[in-house]
């Protein structure tokens, strides 16, 4: 029996199990009207009935408050009686109904069956959202084809479209031309020849237009984007596969984008579509025994949002796969159910699970955290990942005396890790915020000139307990705690290897280091110095300019988070590639030590491994809280 009831609200009926799916179709679409009218179907999304399948759109739900009117029926089958339907006023986001239409009137969800979160979940009905979201991953995964849509189109759109798909073409000969897509450098100046375009050409202007697109930066599409076999993006009537945006995302690809459409939304979009299609890759190789857990999937979602932060921890569920990926989480959107909490819960479950400290890398009162409540060791998710240690660092790697420790565990919000206590922070160089990088035109221009400056605060600070000129270990040791000892590939940014012998010649040669006399004599200019080295090099210190520069009791130097004080401690965990600054509690907890996690340091003499820590006093059992 069909009934329209215009007096009241549309009512959701209960999905009969939590593998249950609702899926909608577009009755009636007025693109000029705005009138849309839709049916709501249930199915098991594991045993669809015969000839059923979806498109899942991937979208952003835009402003919650801007809602308009539609018409929704529901169709559900009831015992073996035929299938009852009602229909009623349901409001819905204006951008989300906007949506719709355009697809619809597009022909591209024209009589099909399709997924949109806002209207498929009940989104008052708390318990059936919770336990629905971790199962999102599963709708896209057994989706047809997914929409991501990215909005309605402009004039600049077809332009724009048209750019995307010559670099593809061009940037899918290269690879073919030249094997692995490392191996070729593609600059400004070959790019533009190759697309028959000037610096100054609308093209370019349209694609960052296209790369603009609020669509990218959210956590949820991540997953959306990941799962699905098949994945196209729209933009109104134009659309490209992701078979010709993967084809864009070459190691320099970064950098020809910024040289040619800069704009900072553009960064956010690049970093979305690299972290695509590293999952993507994972994923196809998952025989080979590949796994996402947490926190490779917390890594490759950096700088992605939620309007609720919980989603920062819901919103990766659906990636995780592999040894480590089961870690017994239930999204729960009550309002008991805090922020903190879902933080908290999610970086103990992991950490016992694979029994790695890994997590704290991204934790600390020394780092900006939204979430106050956290405890110390526990990362805020809201917050970009800003650093994972390389495999070359070893602070915490090796053997050394073990006498009956206890074993990492927890008790309420408290930590309890083995730790050697290594030195103590006597002066800290005061943190001098840089200039906004987005006040440079290139990011090399950034480089040049706040580079400089960042190393003469760092030479003035430590000369201040250190006379010049410095001995060699000094020198040594400066130049590697400010880079970590890692050298960075200036042209690229990807490579992470131990540092070159070159740069204590390029640091030699600075014009800062001479003009302070840290050096004894006068350096001879060696011709194998180029600029690239330069940049490199200074490239290698300005990747943790957020870190500052202190000394420590032992007559050692650190890099350490800008909240560092003098007093705290410098500990190294075993099986931890970095030490951590503590800071200690006038009171024990549980009777041990306790302590506040600062963040993760870099000192120089603790590299060369644990049995340098374990030299310096006992192994002991501490609380961190």
């Amino acid at each position: 029996m069909d009934s329209d009831d215009e007096s009241r609200p549309f009512q959701y009926e209960a999905l009969a199990t939590e593998e249950s799916l609702r899926l909608l179709r577009v009755d009636q679409g007025d693109i000029k009207t705005g009138v849309l009218s839709c049916t709501l179907f249930h199915i098991d999304r594991y045993h669809p009935p015969k000839g059923v399948s979806w498109t899942a759109l991937s979208y952003r739900w835009g402003d919650e408050h801007d809602l308009i009117p539609m018409r929704l029926r529901s169709k559900v089958k009831k015992s073996s009686n035929m299938a009852s339907t009602t229909g009623a006023e349901f409001l819905a986001p204006h951008s989300t109904v906007d949506m719709i239409l355009q697809l619809y009137h597009s022909d591209r969800i024209a009589g099909k069956w399709i997924w949109v979160d806002y209207l498929c979940l009940n989104q008052r009905d708390l318990i059936e959202k919770g336990a629905q979201v971790g199962r999102i991953g599963t709708v896209f995964e057994l989706s047809e084809e997914t929409v991501a849509y990215m909005g309605p189109e402009t004039s600049s759109t077809s332009m724009g479209v048209e750019i995307m798909k010559a670099l593809s073409v061009l940037f899918k000969q290269l690879d073919e031309q030249h094997g692995d897509a490392n191996t070729f450098t593609t600059t400004q100046e070959f790019v533009l020849e190759a697309t028959g375009t000037s610096l100054d050409s609308p093209k370019w202007a349209a694609l960052s237009e296209l790369l603009s697109s609020p669509w990218f930066g959210r956590v949820w599409v991540i997953q959306e984007a990941v799962l699905p076999r098949s994945l196209v993006f729209v933009w109104g009537t134009y659309a490209l596969t992701w078979h010709q945006l993967a084809s864009l995302m070459r190691s320099d690809s970064s950098y020809v984008f910024n040289w040619l459409a800069p704009s900072v939304r553009n960064v956010t979009a690049l970093a979305t579509l690299d972290n695509i299609h590293q999952l993507r890759g994972n994923r196809a190789k998952r025989a080979k025994d590949s796994e996402c857990g947490l926190q490779t999937a917390v890594i490759l979602s950096n700088k992605a949002t939620s309007s609720d932060p919980r989603d920062r921890i819901y919103g990766l569920l659906g990636l995780l796969y592999g040894p480590n990926s089961d870690i017994s989480i239930d999204p729960n959107y009550e309002p008991s159910n805090t922020v903190a909490n879902v933080f908290t819960d999610a970086t103990r479950k992991w950490t016992l699970q694979t029994g790695s400290l890994d997590l704290l890398y991204y934790a600390g009162i020394g780092l900006l955290r939204e979430i106050k409540e956290l405890p110390s060791w526990v990362p805020d998710y809201t917050q970009r990942v800003r650093y994972t240690p390389e495999q070359h660092l070893r602070a915490g790697m090796g053997s050394y005396i073990q006498v009956d420790p206890e074993p990492l565990g927890f008790l309420g919000t408290d930590l309890v890790v083995l730790a050697f206590e290594a030195d103590t922070v006597t002066r800290v160089m005061s943190y001098i915020e840089p200039e906004s990088s987005r006040s440079y035109r290139t990011t090399n221009e950034f480089i040049l000139n706040y580079g400089p400056t960042y190393l003469e605060n760092a030479i003035r600070f430590v000369l201040q307990s250190n006379s010049a000129p410095w001995s060699e270990r000094l020198l040594n040791c400066f130049v590697r705690t400010l880079t970590m000892n890692t050298g960075r590939d200036g042209a690229s940014g990807l490579e992470e290897v131990p540092l070159p012998d070159i740069y204590d010649d390029v640091f030699a040669e600075m014009s800062v280091v001479q003009d302070l006399g840290i050096i004894k004599g006068s350096p001879m200019p060696k011709p194998e110095i180029t600029a690239l080295h330069c940049q490199s090099f200074v490239t290698s210190t300005l990747w943790y300019v957020e870190n500052t520069i202190c000394t420590l009791a032992r007559n050692e130097m650190a890099l350490v988070p800008q909240g560092t004080s003098p007093g705290d401690v410098i500990a190294v965990f075993p099986g931890a590639r970095l030490p951590f600054v503590l800071r200690p509690s006038p009171e024990p907890r549980l009777g041990k030590k306790a302590f506040q996690l600062v963040g993760w340091c870099y000192v120089h003499k603790l590299d060369e491994g644990l049995h340098v820590a374990a030299s310096y006093g006992d192994l002991q059992s501490i609380v961190i809280y």
